[in-house]
């Protein structure tokens, strides 16, 4: 296709969409169009299926509603462009500059092109026809300030990618490849993110308030730390297991029966307020979680991981946190006090149950004005631990940096 028939498309095209007499849509399906200059070109509803357009021109383009399915925009320049609700299933983007562009509602979806040039879609087995369908790639391309919005993405490969300040708010990203990709400042509200690969992904400063985690795992993303999980999120299993312990403890144990989940990785899970007392977590994994307020009175909380878990307000009475790790968490107000014991008449039988923080790992955490009366916090690891504030009066602290402090100033 030579330069003049283009130019003469695009003519025809303008007029088309101005609905004059003379007009025709513009379609370069299947075309060889590397280097060609689009920049500022007014193509909506422009066809481009299956066209080789590495390397080209979009700058400022409009191309709203255009129909990109199955073509190579490799390395291309789309800066600023406008590609709202563009058809771009199972197209190559594979290192091109989108910065400041409009990709709202842009579909970027499996896809192939069949024998012929007919569209052939499979979001199962990727087969279709004979001809296998490709998830969209963007891989190394660069998308920052972009505006994504409900933009359909799910298997699309997007490692590498820059998308520091994207919105992505209700875009649907399952199972996509997100692998070192860096989405700082992203907004991530209500974006479907189930099965995706955020491995070495930069979270910093993005907003995921609402998305969908299920099957995600976050402890491989960067700044991922204060990141959370509604419990719908997790396993159909667990998320039974919770509502039954729930269930047992506004019944006053008549009904249903207490959480026994030993083991399970709950890390980066939203429990706050939640009721746990009496549950067995004994060995879960509840890193970078959020439990502010949340209860485990009298719970097997031993060898638990709370690595950089927000515990603000929690209540640890009595619970036994043997040997669990609670290094940077924050602990600021948590309870960790006696509990007086009763019979079964709830008569108080005049002696406690205490907390055991028995070699336990409090390094570097903010015990600040927690509460910790009587606990026995024997050989437990407290190096770098804030405690201003704390009362520990009556706590076993042999074989702790607290009690060497305490020796040397007494």
């Amino acid at each position: 296709m030579t330069p003049q028939e283009i130019v003469e498309i695009l003519k025809k095209h303008e007029t088309w969409l101005q609905n004059k007499a003379g007009g025709q849509r513009a379609s370069f399906a299947m075309q060889d169009l590397r280097g060609s200059s689009f920049a500022r070109a007014n193509l909506q509803h422009a066809k481009f299926s299956g066209a080789d357009l590495t390397n080209s021109d979009f700058t400022g383009a409009d191309l709203r509603q255009a129909d990109f399915f199955a073509a190579t925009l490799s390395q291309s320049i789309m800066a600023g462009a406008n590609l709202e609700g563009a058809d771009l299933r199972g197209a190559k983007i594979k290192d091109v500059t989108l910065d400041g562009a409009n990709l709202k509602n842009a579909d970027f979806r499996a896809g192939a092109l069949m024998a012929g040039g007919e569209k052939g879609v499979n979001f199962t087995e990727g087969n279709h026809g004979g001809s296998a369908t490709a998830h969209t790639d963007l891989s190394g391309s660069t998308l920052h300030n972009v505006n994504a919005q409900g933009a359909m993405l799910g298997g699309a490969n997007l490692s590498n990618v820059q998308m520091r300040n994207i919105n992505l708010s209700d875009a649907n990203m399952m199972g996509a490849h997100i692998g070192n990709a860096d989405l700082s400042d992203a907004n991530l509200r209500g974006t479907q993110l189930a099965g995706a690969n955020l491995d070495g992904a930069n979270l910093k400063g993005a907003d995921l308030t609402g998305a969908k985690l299920k099957g995600v795992n976050l402890d491989t993303a960067m700044d991922a730390i204060s990141v959370t999980k509604t419990v719908d999120d997790f396993s159909t299993y667990i998320k039974r297991v919770l509502q039954d312990h729930f269930d047992w403890k506004q019944s006053n144990g008549k009904h249903s029966r207490r959480a026994d989940l030993p083991n399970e990785d709950l890390s980066h899970i939203d429990l706050a307020g939640a009721n746990l007392d009496g549950a067995n977590l004994r060995g879960a994994k509840l890193t970078s979680s959020n439990l502010r307020g949340a209860s485990f009175i009298m719970a097997d909380l031993s060898q638990t991981e709370f690595q950089n878990a927000k515990l603000c307000g929690a209540d640890f009475s009595g619970a036994n946190l043997r040997k669990a790790n609670l290094a940077g968490a924050d602990a600021t107000g948590a309870k960790f006090n006696n509990v007086p014991l009763r019979d079964q008449n709830g008569r108080l039988l005049g002696r406690d149950w205490s907390t055991n923080l028995m070699g336990a790992v409090l390094a570097s955490a903010n015990f600040s004005k927690a509460e910790m009366r009587g606990a026995n916090m024997m050989d437990a690891n407290t190096a770098g631990a804030n405690f201003s504030g704390a009362d520990l009066a009556g706590a076993n602290l042999r074989g702790t940096e607290l009690e060497k402090l305490r020796q040397r100033s007494g």
